[in-house]
């Protein structure tokens, strides 16, 4: 971590600050005297900034020769913990779609409507992670018509929910505020669906 502060102080230095501030130092005092010491500070200021762009003109090519080790590192290490997460999330599903099965082999038709809801919430996050890595193209695709799938549903039962809720209020079966409080709630989950 020190190589890249190093890196960073390194490149980051130009002068323009020091220029800048040498070039505020008025040329005379109010009784039209030249400003003592003003040609010494302005010296010493292109000193400074030569000094910091020969010094990071040299400094800097050695300091990033030892920074591709590190890069590639780290980048190895990052590809390596994708890969991590990609082979929990697939364990994750299959252990999950076994599970289903084997709940829904003996299950009444309510509960398999239950366990599949239920599964579908676990399994939607999981595929988003599993799409979001480097799979093969037709694992991929098969993921993103999944994610469209449980969209695609989810768009159809908000709506059908708030058809409902018009028949309901244009028959006068619940008043203005229940009306607005539960379409705000669908308002609420639309808006939170994420988008594909």
């Amino acid at each position: 971590m020190r190589l890249v502060n190093r890196a960073l102080t390194i490149s980051g230095v130009r002068g323009a600050v020091t220029l800048g501030a040498v070039l505020t130092i008025p040329l005379t005092l109010d009784d039209g005297t030249p400003f003592p010491g003003r040609d010494v500070v302005i010296v010493l200021a292109a000193g400074v900034i030569l000094w910091s762009l020969i010094s990071s003109s040299i400094g800097l090519p050695r300091v990033a020769r030892k920074l591709v080790p590190m890069v590639a590192h780290w980048d190895s290490h990052h590809r390596e913990e994708q890969e991590v997460r990609l082979k929990l999330a697939r364990a994750a599903i299959d252990a999950v779609d076994g599970d289903v099965k084997r709940l829904t082999a003996k299950a009444t038709s309510e509960e398999v409507a239950l366990i599949n809801e239920a599964a579908a919430s676990v399994t939607v996050p999981l595929l988003r992670v599993a799409t979001s890595e480097d799979t093969g193209e037709d694992a991929a695709e098969h993921v993103r018509q999944a994610l469209h799938f449980h969209h695609q549903l989810n768009m159809t039962a908000i709506a059908a929910r708030r058809a409902t809720l018009v028949k309901m209020l244009r028959a006068r079966e619940i008043d203005d505020e229940i009306y607005r409080r539960l379409v705000h709630e669908l308002d609420l989950r639309q808006a939170s669906m994420p988008k594909l």
